[in-house]
């Protein structure tokens, strides 16, 4: 499914699709997708760290001495909407699915 990065996935069609390479860190261009998104304020969305930990998202798919990290995804849920982002830099937003319960649990996963 990595090579559907930019269209379709699991999920369906994307509610937004985002470049995690347009910013310095993954991480903030999930929060920047979401608050587009939602009309928000970036400052008004909760903090990413109650779900996830930030500095290993953004480092997950950095390139190693010995790896490039040029394959996988990782998917996780904030502020009611799913979040896949793949390690070419793609990153989808999806609605949460309805039988995901809703809690400040980290329920990511990583392929």
């Amino acid at each position: 499914m990595d090579s559907n990065a930019s269209g379709i996935d699991a999920y369906g069609e994307p509610l937004q699709t985002f470049d995690c390479t347009e910013t310095p860190e993954s991480t903030t261009a999930v929060v920047q997708a979401i608050a587009r998104i939602t009309d928000t304020d970036v400052g008004s969305l909760p903090p990413l760290t109650e779900v996830i930990d930030p500095a290993a998202v953004n480092s997950l798919f950095e390139a190693t001495r010995e790896h490039d990290r040029d394959r996988g995804r990782i998917t996780f849920e904030y502020c009611d909407y799913l979040i896949t982002v793949w390690a070419n830099g793609r990153g989808h937003v999806h609605a949460a699915p309805d039988e995901m319960p809703h809690s400040k649990q980290n329920r990511s996963t990583h392929q």
